[in-house]
């Protein structure tokens, strides 16, 4: 007995560390990034000006100059700051970690206008653009992590990526703007370009500001931190609250058979005059001991468990946000805890006052509602189950089919290589440098090297560059938005795309020539042939050439939109997407486009790991769920088990009595069973119910499978009626080896 109480109480602390970990990690991550504070001061009077990406919208340096002197001098705006692209870079800009280099350049002003103070040291001021090193403040995290947050390294000069900074301060935890950045250092802003921040003057709203710079993209600051997508933190957090769920149902399963073990125990102590008051006092302290044991072990773990989370999810989930634990979080977790020990003792108490006499003899009607009890505990332990395993089993379907998603093109051995745009050195650079087209050509002598293609953008690269669509020579046609992708003739080539209909550019082809997707292809099929069909888009008028497979163009888990290639005019196409031999490394590519391009700050990524890190979002829901589902269906099989074992103890008196008048073995495993295998199957279908529900709930998350799902629905029932089977053995085992003597004797 001893033994058994002592099992209890380490499955029980555990389930309450499970619980409240799981739900307050998913908490600690939407706080973090959804409903944080913004550490600007006033965040709700600044804007972002956006340069529009549409080829008919694009702006001219002339226009981005005569848009930063009209911000200049509207009374709509008070203060303006610039923010551009730094220039230290990884060699492979997939193993970005805190301790690599987010670097972006300010304008002077930019720590003053946000209002933000550095943790140590001082902002940047605008004295700092000619100062030699330059002038840094360093992220937080690249702080801590890279420099284990060693005070003194403010004053100093470190190297990052090969360049000399001068570090004069350290940003606070949740200053990590733009973009996660976690280095800022100082430029001056040439006059041709726009601001990227402005405060409003009092009284302005944003819609106001926006009609008043049509040229321009105006955004609210909050959407540039803020995921614009909230929904995978969303579901992390569902799933942290259900596991709580499963969790605090198992505790009260347990807390009501602990109370059935101990009814001698406590029916002695009423026998020697303890009081209810004395008897809930018992079952509190001892609630009170497992859920602070199980809060104590789950505050242990959150910190690193929210840390390790936010790492795995890519950057469009977080945005950059420093995720930690918050205040708010933490009296979240509090009241949980709370809640879970009243939860305990409220079971623990109605059991044993629910007894109603001091023997374990009890008669049916008066233990007919601790049964009852367990029974629906069963039935809401399994119902959370199967919800979970549904949910589970649709997401790693999901998951696995966005994994299989057809890329159009052959992403193996496909190095993408540029130059972060925004630097005072690239020009120069490419000035003295031979034309990108001769790098190109450069670029193809290198040993394990084996074909080389420009665009301007590259498959699954986010945003967006698009035109208007529209048909010359009087053919009746809505004019449609569409994708504009400028390219070098060997970019279909290089990435082994398939070729449909007639061809692709060759070298030297003009600029009236276009090739169009295979999904761009089926809208223009009504109106005749596609090859040799003349089209316009913006300042392009031309005929189509040939149709390309479809290339993934955009998020995996989104429509391909038709999208129309153009030769690649001048510096225009500024991305190398490069096919290398088996066994060449990044690092023998990154050193090859520097030489060709003449210049170290180059960015080096191998096409296998985007498309990696663009299904890493989809990768993390279906690893945690899986995680919890395992969990749950655990922690459901012990269910089974109390559930059984209850069952006989209510039951000793008539199982004896079957026994003793020949019942065989398999009459009795019917007789326990049948009640419980009622359960579960009640369970299973409000279960199966309610995933099915949360799965269109969640469907925008759900690529390629409907939330209906046959195949899942039916391994879910398998899994869970094995498992409950697998449960029941020693159950029913030991109400095999019942004793009729012993049992019947009993008063």
């Amino acid at each position: 007995m001893a033994i058994r109480r002592y099992a209890a109480f380490i499955f029980s602390v555990c389930l309450v560390a499970f619980g409240l970990s799981a739900a307050t990690t998913g908490l600690t991550l939407v706080e973090s990034v959804l409903f944080r504070a913004l550490p600007f001061v006033d965040p709700g009077t600044l804007a972002a000006f956006i340069a529009p990406l549409d080829v008919h919208r694009r702006l001219t340096s002339q226009d981005g100059a005569i848009e930063r002197q009209r911000a200049e001098a509207s009374p709509l705006i008070i203060d303006r700051t610039y923010i551009r692209a730094g220039f230290l870079t990884e060699p492979d800009a997939t193993s970005h970690t805190d301790t690599s280099p987010i670097h972006f350049q300010v304008s002077g002003n930019f720590f003053a206008f946000l209002g933000v103070q550095p943790l140590i040291g001082r902002p940047l001021v605008a004295s700092d653009v000619n100062e030699t090193p330059a002038p840094a403040v360093l992220g937080y995290d690249l702080w801590l992590h890279k420099y284990a947050g060693d005070p003194q390294v403010v004053g100093g000069t470190v190297i990052l990526s090969g360049v000399t900074l001068r570090v004069v301060g350290v940003a606070s935890p949740s200053m990590a703007f733009p973009a996660g950045a976690n280095v800022w250092t100082v430029f001056a802003p040439p006059v041709t370009m726009t601001p990227s921040l402005v405060r409003l003057a009092p009284g302005t709203q944003l819609p106001t500001l926006a009609a008043a710079f049509p040229k321009l993209d105006v955004q609210s600051i909050e959407s540039l931190v803020r995921p614009a997508h909230p929904t995978d933190t969303a579901f992390i957090l569902a799933v942290g609250v259900l596991a709580l769920l499963v969790a605090i149902v198992q505790l009260v399963s347990i807390s009501l058979g602990n109370a059935l073990d101990r009814a001698q125990e406590l029916w002695t102590r009423v026998a020697l005059g303890a009081g209810r008051w004395n008897m809930w006092t018992l079952f509190a302290r001892e609630s009170c001991v497992v859920g602070l044991s199980g809060a104590v072990v789950s505050w242990t773990l959150i910190p690193g468990l929210s840390s390790v989370l936010a790492a795995a999810l890519p950057f469009d989930v977080t945005r950059g946000q420093h995720v930690a634990v918050t205040p708010r979080v933490w009296a979240f977790s509090a009241v949980m805890t709370v809640a879970i020990v009243f939860a305990l003792a409220v079971s623990a108490y109605s059991t044993a006052v629910s007894l109603g006499a001091p023997t374990l003899n009890l008669s049916r009607s008066r233990s007919s509602g601790a049964r009852n009890g367990g029974r629906r505990l069963l039935i809401a332990q399994i119902a959370l189950t199967a919800a979970l395993l549904y949910l589970t089993g649709i997401t790693a379907r999901s998951d696995l089919a966005l994994r299989n998603a057809s890329l159009g093109f052959n992403p193996a051995d496909l190095v993408l290589a540029w130059k972060p745009a925004g630097n005072d050195d690239f020009a120069a650079s490419i000035a003295q440098a031979p034309r990108m087209d001769e790098a190109e050509n450069v670029l193809r002598q290198y040993p394990g090297v084996t074909a080389v293609a420009r665009s301007m953008r590259f498959p699954l690269e986010p945003g967006r560059f698009g035109g208007t669509l529209s048909l010359p020579g009087g053919v009746r046609f809505d004019p449609m938005s569409v994708r504009v992708n400028y390219i070098s003739a060997s970019y279909f080539s290089t990435l082994q795309a398939r070729l449909l209909q007639g061809q692709a550019f060759t070298v030297g082809a003009g600029n009236d020539v276009a090739v169009v997707n295979e999904q761009l292809a089926k809208v223009l099929t009504p109106y005749g042939e596609v090859v040799g069909r003349r089209i316009r888009v913006t300042s392009f008028d031309g005929s189509v050439v040939g149709v390309v497979r479809n290339l993934a163009n955009g998020p995996l888990d989104a429509p391909i939109e038709p999208e129309i290639f153009l030769q690649a005019p001048g510096m225009l196409a500024r991305t190398f997407l490069i096919r290398t031999a088996p066994g060449t490394t990044l690092t023998e590519v990154s050193n090859a486009v520097a030489a060709a391009m003449r210049t170290k700050n180059v960015t080096v990524q191998a096409m296998s790991d985007y498309v990696s890190v663009a299904t890493a979002a989809s990768r993390v829901r279906s690893s945690l769920l899986i995680a919890v589902g395992c969990a749950s269906l655990l922690i459901a099989m012990m269910g089974v088990v109390s559930s059984l074992l209850l069952s006989i103890k209510y039951r000793a008196r008539e199982l004896a009595l079957r026994i003793a008048l020949g019942a065989t073995r398999g009459n009795i495993r019917r007789v326990v069973m049948s009640e419980t295998a009622r359960d579960v199957v009640c369970g299973l279908g409000v279960g199966l119910g309610f995933g099915i529900a949360a799965a269109r709930v969640t469907q925008a998350l759900l690529v390629h499978v409907s939330p209906f799902d046959a195949l899942t629905l039916v391994v879910v029932l398998l899994v869970l009626l094995s498992s409950a089977a697998l449960a029941a053995i020693y159950p029913v085992e030991s109400a095999l080896r019942i004793d009729p003597y012993d049992a019947l004797r009993q008063v």
